[in-house]
């Protein structure tokens, strides 16, 4: 069996949730989209991809699309945070579609054909042995950017931080 990236001790937990509240506006704010599919931790490095549910299960096998990662990190060591998606025929996020994928171990090629997975990232945790958790978010943001982490089914939409405008 090959060898994987380590999980840092904090990801244990999963990911942050979202919570409730008033919209904040002003400098330093940001709104991400709500894509109507399972959040996710990814650690990533030279040694491969770990996928981690928010209950802190790992969901590596259901996802193997996501190890498309691998060609796009190289030598880096990343935790990343997103939302795994299944695409449905209108090209719109489809969760009940996404429900045949949680919990499978074993994808046949009709499955990944029928139910393919997108992972849409909105934050970098940790870059190359550095905690960014005490950074700025929109610092984060520009970082994972930068990154160039887009390829195959890894996507990084833009975070929409004009909310005077109300739009996104």
């Amino acid at each position: 069996m090959a060898a994987q990236p380590q999980v840092p001790a904090w990801v244990a937990g999963g990911p942050m949730l979202p919570t409730a509240g008033p919209l904040h506006e002003g400098p330093g704010w940001a709104v991400e989209i709500k894509w109507d599919g399972m959040r996710a931790l990814v650690v990533a490095g030279s040694e491969g991809v770990r996928v981690i549910s928010r209950s802190g299960r790992e969901v590596s096998s259901s996802f193997a699309e996501i190890r498309a990662l691998a060609h796009v990190i190289g030598s880096r060591r990343v935790v990343l945070d997103g939302e795994i998606v299944a695409i449905g025929a209108g090209g719109q996020p489809d969760f009940v579609r996404l429900q045949n994928r949680i919990h499978r171990t074993r994808l046949t090629t009709a499955l990944l054909r029928d139910v393919p997975v997108c992972l849409y990232l909105f934050d970098l945790l940790h870059l190359d042995g550095a905690d960014l958790l005490t950074a700025p978010y929109l610092e984060r943001r520009e970082q994972l950017a930068v990154l160039g982490l887009e390829y195959g089914p890894i996507r990084v939409p833009e975070a929409c931080t004009d909310l005077t405008r109300r739009r996104c």
